[in-house]
């Protein structure tokens, strides 16, 4: 036994080593021994402990990030969809006035207000899809910092981008 502690890699390369019998590779090879010391198991326990809670504070925090996507997704909806029945309404309102000819002060005031209330709308849209875009390149940037692979960063913020991506083709229908 040796009473050097190990680094997380070493311990790693270590047990690497060790299930492919290479001990020459080794960090823990010793040529007075001609063999490995052992590596204390309450080092190895502890990085295994530090990275179980790692991947739990990981899990966590994309747990959080997917409940903020939907939330987002989901106002971002309600928006699209006030939109569509502001819309709707206005068509109604400027057909029925066209119908029986009355452009009287009350039926174009109703009609100011829902496109002001449309444009409103439009302008949340716009604000809530900046904020959704905002929170996907910070949890990119967290991701590739704790080292996560470019392929794990696009699995993970790939299908709020399909939902985005449904939901623009929507609005321009």
């Amino acid at each position: 036994m040796t009473d050097k502690k190990f680094t997380d890699e070493e311990i790693a390369e270590a047990l690497e080593c060790c299930s492919k019998c290479d001990c020459k590779h080794c960090p823990c090879y010793a040529e007075d021994i001609n063999g490995c010391k052992e590596i204390p198991t309450d080092e190895i326990l502890d990085l295994i402990k530090r990275q179980r809670a790692e991947n739990e504070s990981l899990q966590e925090a994309i747990g959080r990030k997917e409940d903020i996507m939907r939330k987002m997704c989901d106002q971002k909806r309600a928006y699209y969809d006030e939109l569509v029945s502001a819309k709707a309404e206005i068509e109604r309102l400027e057909s029925l006035c066209e119908k029986i000819g009355i452009a009287n002060d009350a039926k174009f005031e109703r009609i100011c207000v829902l496109q002001e209330d449309l444009e409103t709308a439009k302008s949340e849209s716009v604000k809530e899809f900046a904020e959704l875009e905002f929170l996907e390149a910070e949890m990119a940037k967290i991701f590739r910092k704790e080292g996560f692979p470019q392929s794990f960063v696009d699995d993970m913020l790939g299908p709020v981008d399909a939902n985005v991506k449904e939901e623009k083709s929507d609005e321009q229908l």
